[in-house]
């Protein structure tokens, strides 16, 4: 994936063949947006955009993580899903 707001670090080539004693940290894709929201949708279509094949990964789960309500509904930066301190 490439764009506006976008940093994606591999060192993933095409053609290059991932062993079963692979490290899980393939590529790492870091987002950014001039609020959040610019940030999470940049985040959705990055993530819609990479291909890996060959080895499962955890593109599904960090899809649904930045689809879902929750996580689009948190003001923090990181999201934090501990209860909210007058819960705890």
């Amino acid at each position: 994936p490439s764009g506006a707001g976008l940093r994606a670090d591999h060192f993933l080539d095409p053609g290059l063949e991932v062993t079963g004693t692979y490290d899980a940290l393939l590529a790492k894709l870091v987002v950014w947006g001039s609020d959040r929201d610019e940030a999470l949708r940049r985040a959705r279509a990055a993530l819609a955009e990479t291909e890996v094949a060959g080895v499962p990964t955890n593109l599904p789960f960090h899809s649904f993580v930045v689809s879902s309500i929750l996580w689009r509904s948190q003001n923090s930066a990181s999201a934090d899903s501990s209860p909210p301190s007058d819960e705890r």
